[in-house]
């Protein structure tokens, strides 16, 4: 996609999207218009007082001779050393299949001869 075209198709879908939220905008103006009610005012929050909680207790850490001593450290597991066989190939080549040895038909020509066109007649005058 060359760069002109990206640059045309991203105009498209901003003024696309601003000429949406205008149509919304509008819509929504004339809606509040037409109902005859000024814009509802929103109380502002009244804060509540949340209850003294006591602070969830952390757990100590652990004492340093516990941390000094080493953990077992996970045995690598060692990669499969045989390679996998290869799938064999059959060498069979398959049979052809046989032609048709009877001869088609001949389609029957017409029985009947078509009948002579008369000539024209030429007109009266």
């Amino acid at each position: 996609m060359s760069l002109h075209r990206k640059i045309t198709l991203n105009r498209r879908r901003i003024y696309g999207l601003a000429a949406g939220a205008a149509l919304l905008a509008a819509g929504t103006a004339s809606v509040a218009a037409a109902s005859g009610s000024a814009p509802a005012k929103v109380p502002a929050p009244v804060e509540v007082s949340a209850p003294d909680e006591a602070p969830t207790p952390v757990p100590a850490p652990a004492p340093a001779e516990e941390a000094s001593t080493p953990t077992e450290a996970p045995t690598p597991v060692p990669a499969p050393t045989e390679e996998p066989s290869p799938v064999p190939v059959p060498t069979e080549e398959p049979s052809p299949v046989p032609a048709p040895t009877e001869e088609p038909s001949p389609v029957p020509g017409p029985a009947e001869e078509p009948s002579a066109v008369p000539a024209p007649v030429p007109p009266r005058g």
